[in-house]
């Protein structure tokens, strides 16, 4: 635009018929006649004049000598260069050269202090808006609801399987309820027999050595049997125990045994298990005979394995055979039908060391048997002898 004004005085300048001198509006110059750049013009000029306000200033003039008089006025037909100045110029600097401070003061309004960038940067858009996600993934995703409380403790506490009255026991099932807390019975196979109280010992019938006796007892773990014999020298003579493990008793209904070296025993009741021992349990052939056998297949289904040195202990001078069974292996029962013998094998002695003394394996109805209830006392006085 100062440009422009700048040209336009030139042209000006050289149509005009008075190029200088004294045209009454009050011009000073030097003696020539002619305005100089260093002249002083106060440019009172008339209202015919032709020539404007600016129209004497060359372009190296100082703004300052271009001040309108407060007793000026402007001819109509005067063209007046100040409406283009800005807002904030005032009136003398319309003739103001590209050099003048009054252009960078325009460029310096308009950039910096109208076109701040502050308002839309940083904290709208970028922080604000962007944590929450963050926020809600850890709070309630991972931490709380999936991990610790729901799922791993509480579905598979063990009190779940059993009644609120029972607790398990360490044979791995049986509620300890079943049984009363008897005695537990040390078994190592030395004097084996020595460990159970003397109330829960009882000489059988047609024995083998004068100091031939029975050993029984339990806890709420185990079935506790020991039987001191000469028999056992023989490694092949076992060693029977035959149980009605139920949980309660009704009448008895006689049965028969489990077939050995060709002899049957005939049976005072319908027994659910025999625990069968010897003291030699793998005759060579890789089948081990010890363990807790059912009725199924004539007596030939084992229901549960008894190791040598962990369920059957033999005394190193093979005089006795002690049996640990668990009361899982029976069927976790309450009570108890018991008649036990060795399979002596001999003509006329087939069956020895029997127990009760009253039991006959060899007739019909096979004779007496104990009557135990496994929740009262352990002590074979406590028993019944039908």
């Amino acid at each position: 635009m100062m440009h422009r004004t700048i040209i336009a005085l030139a042209i000006l300048l050289a149509l005009s018929p008075v190029a200088c001198g004294d045209d009454g509006g009050g011009a000073t110059d030097t003696a020539d006649g002619v305005l100089v750049p260093g002249d002083v013009s106060f440019q009172d000029m008339a209202a015919t004049d032709s020539v404007a306000p600016v129209d004497t200033v060359a372009p190296t003039d100082t703004v300052v000598v271009d001040t309108l008089a407060p007793t000026d006025t402007l001819a109509p037909t005067d063209t007046v260069i100040a409406d283009t100045a800005q807002p904030t110029d005032t009136v003398m600097m319309d003739s103001a050269t590209p050099t003048d401070t009054v252009g960078t003061d325009a460029v310096t309004d308009t950039v910096i202090a109208d076109t701040v960038v502050a308002d839309t940067v940083v904290a709208d858009t970028v922080v604000a808006d962007t944590a929450t996600p963050a926020d809600t993934v850890v709070a309630d995703t991972v931490v709380a609801d999936t991990v610790v409380a729901d799922t791993v403790v509480a579905d598979t506490l063990v009190a779940d399987t059993a009644t609120p009255a029972d607790t398990v026991d360490a044979s791995g099932g049986c509620p300890t309820a079943n049984t009363s807390v008897g005695a537990t019975v040390l078994l190592n196979g030395a004097n084996d027999l020595e460990n159970y109280p003397s109330a829960q010992i009882v000489a059988p019938a047609a024995w083998l050595g004068a100091d031939d006796a029975f050993g029984i007892s339990w806890d709420h773990d185990y079935l506790y049997v020991t039987l001191r014999s000469p028999a056992f020298t023989d490694g092949y003579k076992p060693l029977h125990v035959y149980l009605e493990a139920v949980d309660a008793l009704g009448a008895a209904t006689p049965g028969v045994g489990k077939e050995y070296g060709g002899l049957t025993p005939l049976l005072p009741f319908t027994a659910t298990h025999v625990v069968a021992a010897r003291r030699i349990s793998d005759a060579g052939d890789g089948l081990l005979y010890d363990g807790v056998y059912g009725p199924g297949l004539d007596w030939t289904e084992k229901l549960a394995p008894l190791v040598h040195d962990a369920d059957v202990w033999v005394a190193a001078d093979q005089g006795a055979i002690s049996v640990r069974v668990p009361w899982e292996a029976l069927g976790c029962p309450r009570a108890l039908r018991l008649t036990a013998h060795v399979v002596n094998s001999g003509a006329g002695n087939e069956w020895k060391d029997f127990l009760p003394t009253t039991a006959t394996p060899w007739a019909d109805g096979g004779g007496g048997y104990y009557a135990i209830d496994l929740t009262g006392g352990a002590a074979v006085a406590g028993w019944t002898l039908p």
